[in-house]
């Protein structure tokens, strides 16, 4: 489906830091094309001295989860390892799902100190309308949004 990573690079503290954007490929069948995209994001990350990347993995099997790139914090499990964190809510297509995810190259330098789920209201519109049909989406989008903060430590 032409998948791509968007990144851009800042520099703080004389650290050049990526941060990306991606959306993995989608279907069940794709699990090793996955794990191939996470494996050309890691490589074309590991050019910089931080990295963060974020978006929608398409990742919900526990194996394909265990391919995430070594040395990158899942940050919603390093801060809530006892919570779901479902970012896709069921339907009648899709059971619930962690698809979205923001991971963080281990760091010294780069700390998470906050993750939440954004997204989950519905929009204004529908405060006061019905849905239209079965598969409008009331919420800003089909899947909810993940907000973090990340702290930079001095050195």
């Amino acid at each position: 489906m032409n998948r791509n990573l968007l990144f851009g690079e800042i520099i703080v503290n004389n650290r050049k830091i990526a941060i990306g954007n991606t959306h993995l490929e989608s279907l069940k069948n794709n699990d090793n094309y996955r794990r191939e995209q996470l494996n050309i994001i890691k490589e074309l990350l590991s050019n910089y001295d931080e990295s963060i990347f974020m978006g929608d993995f398409n990742i919900a099997k526990l194996q394909e989860e265990q391919s995430i790139p070594e040395n990158y914090i899942d940050i919603w499990k390093h801060l809530h390892s006892n919570e779901e964190g479902h970012t896709m809510q069921a339907s009648k297509k899709f059971s619930t799902a962690r698809f979205d995810r923001i991971l963080l190259h281990e760091s010294t330098y780069l700390n998470p100190s906050h993750i939440e789920i954004i997204g989950k209201d519905p929009i204004p519109y529908y405060q006061n309308h019905q849905k239209k049909n079965l598969y409008e989406i009331i919420t800003p989008s089909d899947h909810y949004g993940l907000y973090a903060e990340i702290t930079f430590n001095s050195k």
